[in-house]
Order: structure tokens, then sequence, then C-alpha cells
């Protein structure tokens, strides 16, 4: 049978293996993904007689999975992408418990972070977690090597003279890098606004029906990691204005490619209602503020679908309903092309599938699908005022290739 349909995706049924979000240098603290300044007032490094510079380093690793780590499992820290420590045999991890990591620095001693005389910088500090995946649940939840490497950016300072070469915070800085609005936490379901997210953008727009998930999960980064961000959801005037709201939990934080993000769960309220995302810049006083206006409605009849069908080769599972929104649909190994057939509830619905116009009662354009993999298909129907629309997505699964006869 095919696997389950990536929305929403489960939680990872095993272990994940990650570091929390603060890595220790020396005297020095940063999060993963920022850069320190090492100078030797501060004793964030060793210079040893031959010139050579010798390095600590603390963190604390975490299983934020719900099953405990089965067998023992490896890290790496890497300088410059060289490997510099070795950390075999990491023994079980329970579920969301930390453990404290510290590889201090000892002169003419293994396994340990020396380097040659360092030049100002920049240079590149990394830990790839569970390097073999031998403890954490396979992909897509922990993600490929690149995914599961966390890196802190160094300098180091000339005397007492600091890090000329490190670029400074910009402690004015109240723009997000990354804003996705998603089904779940994963992020792999976002949900489509008005317009694609653009960091220089502030206000966005969503029309959900009231048949549509409640519960959204948001996902940002801002540019400044030490800026502030808050998050409120409130009722809303028809002018946008905001009644008393709800803040949003947003202190879970994670990996999600090469940047950390920060998340939150949202509860969109029915009728009008405004996400607010403040970022609060180092200073304290600069402030930018994205909102998201949504408004939820109930879809009229004429906005909806009244039949949609596959093309042979591929079963639409559970049969078609005007008031359902998401579909499986699975075609045998044999099946590359298929197609859909949609009617209007009305004979003024306007049909497009994944964004080609269709004619009511006719078939769509043809769509490849690859063996063993997953093809996300989204039907929109819009009523006559042009405005008012559903969508209907359909995750279609390709079967693989059937093993081949056994030798006679």
């Amino acid at each position: 049978p095919p696997p389950p349909p990536p929305v929403p995706p489960p939680p990872p049924p095993g272990p994940m293996v990650t570091p929390t979000d603060l890595v220790y240098i020396g005297a020095s603290t940063e999060y993963w993904g920022g850069f320190v300044c090492l100078s030797l007032p501060n004793l964030d490094y060793t210079v040893t007689e031959s010139g050579a510079v010798g390095i600590s380093i603390q963190y604390l690793e975490t299983n934020v999975g719900v099953g405990p780590t089965t067998k023992p499992y490896t890290n790496r820290i890497y300088f410059d992408d060289i490997i510099y420590i070795q950390d075999n045999n990491r023994t079980t991890l329970s579920p969301q418990q930390f453990r404290k990591v510290l590889h201090p620095w000892f002169p003419n001693t293994s396994n340990t972070i020396t380097i040659p005389a360092a030049s100002p910088g920049p240079h590149n500090l990394s830990i790839v977690m569970d390097v073999f995946q031998e403890a954490a649940w396979p992909l897509p939840y922990v993600g490929d090597y690149e995914h599961n490497r966390y890196t802190v950016e160094i300098y180091f300072a000339e005397a007492e003279g600091g890090c000329p070469l490190a670029p400074p915070p910009s402690v004015a800085e109240v723009r997000l890098k990354v804003m996705v609005l998603s089904v779940t936490e994963f992020a792999v379901d976002d949900v489509a606004l008005d317009r694609p997210f653009d960091p220089n953008v502030y206000v966005y727009n969503k029309n959900l029906t009231s048949i549509e998930p409640r519960d959204f999960f948001l996902t940002y980064t801002p540019f400044n990691a030490n800026a502030t961000v808050t998050i409120n959801v409130a009722p809303s005037t028809q002018d946008g204005q905001e009644t008393n709201g709800t803040a949003v939990d947003v202190s879970r934080r994670r990996l999600l490619g090469h940047d950390y993000v920060f998340g939150g769960a949202v509860v969109v309220p029915s009728g009008r209602s405004v996400l607010t995302i403040t970022v609060t810049a180092m200073d304290r006083s600069s402030l930018g503020t994205y909102s998201v206006h949504f408004l939820r409605f109930s879809p009229p009849a004429h906005a909806l679908a009244k039949n949609i069908r596959v093309s042979a080769g591929a079963e639409l599972g559970g049969g078609f309903a005007m008031d359902v929104f998401n579909y499986t649909v699975v075609a045998g190994y044999k099946t590359r092309l298929v197609n859909f057939t949609v009617e209007g509830n009305d004979a003024l619905t306007s049909i497009r599938v994944d964004e080609m116009h269709i004619v009511s009662g006719a078939a769509s354009q043809a769509i490849l699908l690859d063996t063993g993999e997953w093809t996300r298909v989204f039907i929109r129907t819009t009523a006559s005022d042009g405005v008012t629309s559903v969508v209907y997505t359909m995750w279609i699964y390709r079967a693989e290739a059937p093993p081949p006869p056994p030798n006679p």
C-alpha cells in the first residue's frame, strides 16, 4: 500500500536528536546561526607557545522526538569543515531529555579543537548531530546531512581591538526573513496568502471558508536572531482595526534548512480577524509590524464543485463530496498521466486545475506522475462574483514498480 499522504504529516514517532538554541564557546554565548567575536581578555580561547589556538565548546543536546534513542550515535564538530571532534557512542536519550556536552581544551590532547594561528575570520564552527542517522527518525522529519548541521560564525579579536571584520549586529533591523503559515508545524503544507511573502511588504490577506481548518502554525525567522517577536491574533472590524486579542506562544524554535525558525500555534476565529507579528529590534525602540487579515465565511453553494472525477488508472479515495476539500488519489504503476474532470455546481462557476482554466464537465490538462512519489494538485472553483472561491486539494500517489519475477 502507498505511504500516508504528506498533509498533515504525523509527528516524529521516534527519537530526533538536536542541540538546543545556544552554544558556549570559551566565555562567550551565541545562538546557532549567529556569529561571535572571540577575544583573549574574555578568555574565549587559548594561544599556545607555538602560536596554535585552542577553543573550548559546550552545548546541550536534546531528544525532541517521542521515543528514546535505542542505540549509540555519533556527533561531529568541525572547524572550517575539518573534523576536530568525533563524539562516538552517545548513549540513550529519553524524549525531551537534555544533556550537557562539554569539550574543554587542554594542551596536547586529542579530540579537542586546536587550530593553527587563526586569521581574524570569518571561520565556521559546526556540529553535525547523529551523523550516520543511527538514532534519529528518518526523513522527512530530520532532514539530510546538511539539515542536521548547526553552525556559528567565528571571528578572532586582534589584541584589545575587538573583531574589525565581524559584521556588527543591526540593532534597528525589524524585518522577517521567512514567514510561513501552515496547517502543521512542519511548514510543508503552507497556506497561500494573497501574495508571496516579501520582507518589505507588511500587509497580507487570506479568505477562509467555515469548513477549512481553524488551527494553523506560524513559522518565521527574523533577520536579526536577537530581535524580539510577539504574535497576536484578534477579531477585527471591517476596516482591519483589531479588538482585544490573544497572545500566541512563540517559544518554540527549531532549524528549517539552514535558518533557525520560531513558531507558534495560531487559531483563526470566525468572521474577521487579524494576525499581528511585531518585530522589536535590539535597540528596543525600533518596531516593524506585519499583519495578515483573515475573513472566514461560509462558502455559497454556487462556489462549490458538483463533482470531480479522476481519469482511468487512478482512484479517488472515499469518493467525492462537495464539502470535503482534501483527497488522496492512488494511481497504479502503469499510470504515468492523470487528468481531472470537474463539474461546477452552477453554470457560471469558473474552474481551474493548477491554475489552468477548464470548462465545466471537460477533462483538465494531463498531469505527469513519478513512481513512488506524491504529486499535489489544486482544483479551484470560483463563484460568478469572481471573488468567492474554494480549493480542493488532491494528493496523488503513483505506485512503485513491482519487483522483478524470481529467476527460474
